[in-house]
């Protein structure tokens, strides 16, 4: 059976495990990442692999995976990318429609950076990527995205390449028609939901859409 969604749990903060549940949907293959792990109990989840170097993860947690009849996936701490990398690339391989990651932001701010632009790689790869945490949603926008939410939830669109150019949205309080965005600049910080789903396009160039809520 093709896998649909595929489910990246990481080591970052999730502070409300009942919300997060909700918001992630169905999904059919779970990738628990390094200390990842520690989440699992608390949504209810049990992971289909574990991967990473597992320094981040208390001993005795290590040996309940260990036992755990799923399969396990061991890297050296020394390494070139970090364990989300790894697990992306592991579920790029089974070609799903959609990744998900949480557990993927928090106080470590080069950590929460590396995974957002990592959504660069799902999407070049032709999958649908997406990070969530209690307070946001965000994707990779190189040609064109959807998301949904209720009215008066704010977007942001944040360029990554020095310009974006032919910018046009639908669906949103203050519409872009066939802009360009530049990057280090602010303009398109902090417009909101018009409707329940908006649509954002871009002809050349790159960045990061976040659905936020306060």
């Amino acid at each position: 059976m093709s896998i649909q969604h595929c489910l990246i749990i990481a080591n970052g903060e999730i502070n409300d495990y009942k919300y997060m549940k909700s918001v992630i949907g169905d999904v059919d293959y779970i990738l628990s990442a390094d200390g990842g792990a520690r989440h699992l109990s608390e949504l209810g989840l049990a992971a289909d692999i574990y991967m990473g170097d597992f320094d981040s993860i208390e001993p005795a947690l290590l040996e309940k995976i260990k036992a755990d009849k799923g399969r396990m996936v061991q890297y050296p701490v020394r390494k070139d990318v970090t364990d989300s990398e790894i697990a992306i690339q592991h579920c790029i391989q089974l070609k799903p429609m959609k990744i998900t990651l949480i557990g993927c932001t928090g106080t470590r701010l080069d950590h929460t950076m590396g995974n957002l632009f990592l959504l660069k790689m799902i999407s070049e790869a032709g999958i649908v990527g997406r990070i969530l945490n209690e307070t946001n949603e965000i994707m990779f926008l190189d040609s064109s995205i959807e998301m949904t939410g209720e009215i008066g939830e704010i977007i942001s669109i944040v360029p990554l390449s020095e310009t974006m150019s032919s910018v046009s949205t639908s669906g949103l309080d203050y519409p872009l028609n066939n802009e360009q965005l530049n990057f280090g600049s602010t303009r398109s910080i902090s417009n909101a939901l018009s409707e329940k789903k908006c649509k954002v396009t871009v002809g050349s160039g790159y960045g990061l859409v976040f659905k936020s809520r306060d």
